[in-house]
């Protein structure tokens, strides 16, 4: 009887020992195989990969998947597991947690009813603007709450915007407004993916 529970034992050991443990830049490989190649199933084995890592599945969101949970669930419209899992981290801060959050009811609701959805945004809006107050000098602020107009507004009026901004706003330089904040959002209007 003990030769059957010592074989089962090593058996069972060998089996577990064969399972190769996939690490997070492993992942980051393959999401970023579908950033390059916008290959769906490259961004369908990230997410199945991510969600099976033990750590995931313990932890939720952590320092070491932060970068890989939000844009693949987002890319997968697994807004409403999103949303569970940002409500239930800390490792955010409350202001990313609520914008996320806003972001994520926004795309889950936009198609269906826009009035409610719009509500988020425009929360996401306010949130911004109130960060912007406390931290004028945080450019990122500006690339956040302009690439949110997008999502209610049309390019071109969002661009008239940033134009605006830049004659009255002295603080970043015109290389900040040309090529990084115009092209940033030139680039991800694309993106925003269209009712039908």
């Amino acid at each position: 009887m003990k030769k059957k529970i010592t074989v089962l034992f090593l058996v069972f050991s060998v089996s577990c020992g064969n399972k190769k443990l996939v690490s997070y830049d492993e992942i980051r490989k393959q999401f970023g195989n579908y950033i390059v190649n916008h290959d769906q199933s490259s961004l369908k084995r990230s997410y199945h990969t991510l969600i099976k890592k033990e750590d995931f599945k313990t932890n939720g969101i952590t320092s070491q998947n932060l970068d890989l949970v939000i844009p693949i669930f987002f890319k997968l419209k697994k807004h409403d597991e999103l949303i569970k899992l940002l409500k239930n981290t800390s490792i955010l801060s409350d202001y990313y947690r609520e914008f996320y959050i806003n972001l994520a009811k926004y795309l889950s609701l936009r198609c269906v009813d826009s009035l409610s959805a719009n509500t988020f945004i425009n929360n996401n809006l306010s949130l911004i603007n109130n960060q912007i107050l406390n931290n004028q000098n945080d450019s990122i602020l500006y690339v956040d709450y302009y690439t949110c107009k997008l999502y209610v507004s049309d390019l071109e009026s969002v661009l008239k915007e940033v134009d605006s901004l830049q004659n009255v706003n002295h603080k970043f330089t015109s290389d900040f407004y040309d090529y990084i904040l115009t092209d940033a959002l030139i680039e991800f209007y694309p993106e925003i993916e269209k009712c039908k």
